[in-house]
């Protein structure tokens, strides 16, 4: 199967998502939250939109370390990438409940991707 260039870069863009939010949650906050974890957000958003333009919000850098938390082993997140986009990602996992995500988890290693929309 060929993916196109657009997909790639969907598939990138995703990959840079969770590496930011893994980097973010173990090596900068060192898995700490509270007052510190939001003035670091804070100083980081400002940092990147700085040197890369605009996309990193605290709001966008929260999202990147909530996905990297909810696909804590990366090779089940690997295999979702390739099926869904950053888009439908933060639509499934920011939008729904616990259990909805635990049914969709387990759906989705068993090869179910029934009701998905790319």
């Amino acid at each position: 199967m060929f993916l196109s260039n657009e997909r790639i870069l969907v598939i990138v863009i995703t990959m840079l998502y969770w590496h930011m939010g893994e980097k973010i949650n173990s090596d900068v906050l060192l898995n700490a939250r509270a007052e510190y974890g939001k003035q670091v957000i804070k100083y980081l958003s400002e940092q990147l939109t700085l040197e890369y333009g605009r996309g990193w919000s605290q709001q966008q850098l929260r999202h990147c370390m909530h996905l990297a938390s909810t696909f804590i082993n990366d090779e089940i997140f690997y295999s979702m990438r390739r099926e869904l986009s950053w888009t439908n990602i933060r639509t499934l996992f920011f939008g729904l409940f616990r259990i909805e995500r635990y049914i969709f988890r387990k759906r989705f290693r068993n090869g179910d991707y029934s009701g998905i929309k790319v």
